[in-house]
């Protein structure tokens, strides 16, 4: 069901009212609040590759700016930016829970170094092991 409602929602371009008029047409109890659940998640997940929120949770880690290690597979996309962003200096606030584009960028940056560096070490690793 996960993927037919993320399928819906970001290739069908599909609304989440409509998503579940469909679901609860086919039988299955489901309410707005659940597509909504579905669709936030793991959202992360569909921009970012494994390794790539691996490194940036392991930085923020290191960083001080988490406490616990999520899996890669429940990191949110307004987690994903905010860590990413908190990687260039941003702190969130209530005023300003949400990085802009400039310290996102630098974020990114950073991160891409990181994972660059990350899949260098991980291939070498790789190798050395074969020989």
């Amino acid at each position: 069901m996960k993927a037919f409602v993320l399928m819906l929602y970001h290739q069908g371009q599909s609304t989440v009212a409509r998503i579940t008029a469909m679901l609860r047409a086919m039988g299955m109890p489901v309410s707005c609040r659940k597509v909504l659940r579905i669709l936030n998640e793991d959202s992360a997940g569909l921009v970012a590759e494994a390794d790539e929120i691996k490194v940036l949770q392991a930085l923020a880690w290191k960083h001080g700016f988490c406490k616990a290690r999520d899996p890669p597979a429940m990191m949110t996309m307004e987690r994903f930016v905010v860590l990413t962003a908190g990687l260039a200096g941003f702190h969130p606030s209530k005023r300003q829970p949400l990085p802009g584009t400039q310290k996102l960028w630098e974020g990114l940056q950073i991160l891409s170094t990181a994972v660059f560096g990350h899949r260098a070490y991980m291939e070498w690793e790789t190798q050395g092991k074969h020989e």
